[in-house]
């Protein structure tokens, strides 16, 4: 018997999470009360990288992202994969310093 939720469903989460973080809004919105609009897009995995708040943010880590919200959990990332991901693997010992 195959059990409704599993370790794929903490990866979509992961993915989501890491949506809100770098951009600070949901990935999946719909105005309104319109539930069945909101669950389409999450369905078809209808989200983007076009606001403006995504100019900010590295290639790497939008791919990251795609990688995770994927809607086949065959097909996405697990977790060796997200550990080996070029964003999570990068040495940033030598980049850039937040200042105040």
């Amino acid at each position: 018997m195959q059990r409704p939720y599993g370790k794929p469903c903490d990866y979509w989460s992961i993915g989501v999470v890491t949506f809100i973080l770098l951009s600070g809004s949901p990935p999946f919105f719909e105005d309104g009360t319109d539930n069945f609009g909101l669950f389409e897009q999450i369905k078809k995995c209808n989200y983007n990288f076009e606001v403006e708040t995504w100019q900010q943010v590295s290639d790497e880590a939008k791919d990251f992202i795609t990688k995770l919200l994927v809607a086949d959990p065959a097909e996405r990332y697990d977790f060796d994969q997200m550990l080996a991901h070029p964003w999570m693997t990068k040495d940033l010992t030598n980049g850039p310093t937040l200042t105040h």
